[in-house]
């Protein structure tokens, strides 16, 4: 293994996985523009990159998402071509591929589901971050 990763054990054996608990941030991001890749769902494999912009205090007090873009996909979507598809029902589909679509999402009839938006206050609203001891 040539790999080590941070939190959930990596089902293909392929990554040597630290228990996420028993690691400090700090450890990892230690000067502005330090980079990591964060894998969320092994199964359908979504790769973000992870930016330390700045560091404005020395002891922690909370994690702010400063910028995003696009709303997140939905659990389970089936990776990027899942998540293609759905985007082009949305956007070309017929009506009936769009009610699977928005029963499956939990929309209400005639709602869509628009890939492109993003808000900033709700992804900070979900960002909990919690001091130790």
């Amino acid at each position: 293994m040539d790999k080590i990763g941070i939190g959930i054990p990596d089902p293909t054996g392929e990554t040597e996985v630290l228990e996420a608990e028993d690691i400090l941030v700090s450890t990892i991001f230690k000067k502005k523009k330090d980079r990591q890749v964060y894998i969320y769902d092994f199964g359908d494999y979504w790769e973000h990159e992870v930016v330390l912009e700045a560091i404005k205090v020395k002891e922690p007090v909370g994690i702010v998402c400063l910028d995003g873009e696009n709303e997140c996909p939905p659990e389970d979507v089936g990776g990027i071509h899942g998540y293609g598809e759905m985007v082009e029902c949305f956007a070309h589909g017929t009506e009936k591929e769009k009610k699977e679509y928005r029963t499956w999402l939990g929309l209400k009839q005639k709602e869509n589901w628009d890939p492109g938006y993003f808000s900033l206050r709700e992804t900070n609203k979900r960002l909990i971050f919690t001091l130790p001891g």
